[in-house]
């Protein structure tokens, strides 16, 4: 699949990855959105640290967005109002593009992810062995909470969200050198809770600012404001939710915004440059109306 090639691409320091600019039915274009640097709490060690540059969280964020087809997403050194600032910048500049394009026009950004790592904490016990001497049982577990917050270039937040993952990995014999080194713990398991992790934080970005979604209900297939541009391609796998719901706290009296009920599984049936048309293949049909939210897939 495209998409996902161009997903593992080296990433630079400044990484633009144009996921569609759509004429027809919704949007002009997918908008842009910058994720900046991860901000790490003074206090972690350097085997946390060293952890967390594995686990590259900031990467694990653009590869869910890229596969969301909802964003076209850049990756830069900024913080908070230093990148509201170079934005703006960019925006009030000669070379922004605002729609034309020009020899040297520069993409200006929609929307900001400033991603937070709130904690991070890994431990490992030793259990000596009875029967073996010199021997032990190493038993590693890790945990990490994440904040997240999307804000628009005013400096608006129209997205915050505070997640967590843990990983914990079977037990291993280590001898007394073993113990002594104290090797961090392979960081595998944890950046695929860091992945689940970011899987909902992305859903509930795209449900909030631009989900891929229904325009038209016909006899034998259903229209997505999505297509070819997005990566779509026969292998891609799509699922399928009511719309949108807004209901109001019964007790603060603010808005809350929930997903609506699952429908079922879909591929497609018809592909174009700006749309796509698909098909059920479980669920209920009767139950498909325009503004019905599509998610893709994950394998």
């Amino acid at each position: 699949m495209r998409l996902k090639a161009a997903r593992h691409a080296a990433p630079a320091l400044l990484l633009l990855v144009c996921a569609s600019i759509l004429p027809g039915i919704a949007a002009a274009e997918n908008p842009r959105l910058v994720i900046t640097d991860l901000e790490v709490p003074r206090t972690l060690s350097e085997r946390e640290r060293s952890l967390v540059r594995q686990i590259d969280l900031v990467q694990v964020i653009r590869e869910g967005l890229l596969d969301s087809s909802s964003f076209r997403v850049l990756v830069r050194e900024n913080k908070g109002v230093q990148a509201i600032i170079r934005e703006r910048q960019i925006q009030d500049s000669p070379l922004a593009r605002e729609g034309k394009t020009t020899q040297l026009g520069l993409d200006s950004a929609e929307y900001f992810l400033e991603p937070t790592l709130q904690s991070f904490s890994v431990r490992t016990s030793y259990e000596k062995l009875e029967l073996i001497s010199g021997m032990y049982e190493r038993r590693d577990s890790a945990s990490m909470q994440l904040a997240v917050r999307v804000f628009d270039a005013g400096g608006n937040s129209v997205f915050e969200e505070t997640v967590s993952a843990s990983a914990s990995y079977p037990p291993r014999e280590a001898t007394e050198a073993d113990k002594a080194r104290a090797t961090p713990p392979d960081a595998g398991p944890l950046r695929k809770a860091a992945l689940r992790m970011a899987r909902g934080v992305v859903d509930a970005i795209v449900a909030r600012i631009n989900p891929i979604t229904v325009v038209d209900v016909q006899t034998d297939a259903f229209v997505i404001d999505r297509g070819r541009k997005n990566g779509f391609d026969e292998h891609t796998r799509f699922i399928v939710y009511g719309p949108t719901r807004v209901k109001k706290h019964p007790e603060r009296g603010d808005e809350i915004r929930l997903p609506g009920e699952r429908i079922g599984e879909a591929k497609l049936a018809a592909l174009f440059e700006d749309r796509a048309e698909l098909t059920l293949t479980s669920g209920d049909a009767k139950k498909l109306v325009d503004g019905c939210i599509v998610r893709i897939a994950q394998e």
